[in-house]
């Protein structure tokens, strides 16, 4: 038996973590059980801890092209299943080099499953089944990768801070995949980490708009992965958002200090919907413990995606008042479909891409209006909804 961690071409901290911690709970099982383990991927720093990859399997592909990605991510885990025939292969992101890499490696009688592992099905509307003229995949979303086989059990595990049904997001999913949600597979450190960053609930006048700087990009830069009326839906509710945080202001008789990523900041400036009366101050590349600190000494935070993103998870963890902000809309992932289920349990406050001024001044006045005990009753029920999900060593050992 083999126990392999692998990478799936996904960049940034907050993949690094869960990677760190499925290297930890697969290292453990292996332990356990006499079984082997064995990391693919390329070295990895995270809060201080280096993941290495085994001898031979070692991908460097973030600047290579797909046809590279393919071929460099099958040579590893090829180097890294080597003989055995019970493999059980946890992939970190959702693209296909890695489903696609086990179908070639499979041998006839061997056993393999694999788990797919991210926050959502893949970002891509387009089911591409284009190759090159070498028979190599034209995509990093091929579809037939996806499919199970005789030999091959593949299995999309989705990442969330609350429970729904999977039906919500079955159209994204290949047909050829089971599929599951569990809770986000955080190292134990990096939960300590969270539960011991210094709360500043006194301090009233910030409000943290949390989305990655990529969805304000230039549309040249987002359109592989966003309709134009997607992206649209981002200068629409990004004008909508900061006229709502304005009049927020007004009625609560208090000048409010937003904080923005810098990307987001120049969106607005460029599109001159900047309100007068706002004190905006962007943020760029924090590092990822000042982030959290941010986060923990805001009043509220407004961050995007929901139980797509880490920002959630780790304010629930960290006790912070957090407010979902559905963009980009018409559609994105199936965001809005998720996140209602969240905001019809009570878990949190959702503001949709097309929400009023009005509404969204409503929702950040009633957070910046609760009491410490109303906030500790609304982010102990999202504790506990994170905390019952099944966790990634269950879906793990059920092959072991």
């Amino acid at each position: 038996m083999k126990l392999i961690a692998a990478y799936a071409g996904i960049a940034g901290k907050g993949p690094g973590r869960w990677l760190w911690g499925v290297f930890q709970i697969l290292y453990q099982l292996a332990q356990e059980r006499g079984a082997k383990f064995v990391y693919a991927g390329p070295e990895l720093e995270v809060d201080g801890l280096v993941m290495r990859p085994s001898l031979g399997s070692e991908i460097r592909i973030a600047d290579a092209s797909v046809a590279q990605k393919y071929a460099a991510t099958e040579e590893a885990l090829r180097n890294a299943i080597g003989s055995s025939r019970k493999i059980v292969v946890v992939a970190v992101g959702y693209t296909a080099y890695v489903p696609y890499a086990i179908d070639r490696i499979a041998r006839p009688g061997s056993k393999t499953r694999l788990l797919v592992l991210d926050s959502s099905p893949p970002d891509t509307d387009e089911k591409s089944e284009a190759v090159e003229d070498d028979g190599q995949p034209a995509s990093r979303f091929y579809w037939p990768a996806y499919n199970s086989t005789a030999g091959v059990h593949k299995e999309f595990v989705l990442c969330s801070t609350y429970d729904y049904p999977v039906g919500l997001v079955e159209s994204r999913i290949p047909k050829g995949m089971s599929s599951r949600v569990i809770a986000h597979p955080f190292p134990m450190k990096y939960i300590q980490q969270l539960q011991d960053v210094p709360q500043a609930y006194g301090e009233k006048d910030t409000v943290a708009v949390i989305c990655a700087g990529s969805y304000w990009g230039r549309w040249e830069e987002v359109s592989p992965w966003m309709t134009r009326e997607q992206y649209e839906t981002m200068a629409t509710g990004t004008q909508s958002l900061l006229a709502g945080i304005a009049t927020a202001q007004d009625l609560f008789g208090r000048r409010l200090r937003v904080r923005m990523d810098q990307a987001g900041f120049e969106f607005a400036k460029q599109r001159g919907i900047l309100p007068n009366n706002l004190q905006v101050q962007p943020f760029s590349d924090l590092p990822h413990e000042e982030h959290l600190r941010l986060m923990a000494q805001s009043a509220v935070v407004i961050g995007r995606g929901g139980n797509q993103t880490n920002s959630l998870a780790a304010a629930t963890i960290m006790g912070v008042p957090f407010i979902v902000w559905d963009v980009p809309g018409e559609r994105y992932m199936q965001t809005g479909a998720t996140n209602h289920v969240g905001a019809k349990k009570e878990l949190f406050p959702i503001l949709m891409h097309d929400a009023s001024p009005q509404e969204i001044a409503r929702r950040i006045l009633g957070e910046l209006r609760r009491s410490p005990d109303q906030r500790t009753v609304i982010g102990e029920r999202l504790r506990q909804e994170m905390f019952s999900l099944p966790i990634l060593r269950q879906a793990v050992m059920e092959d072991l």
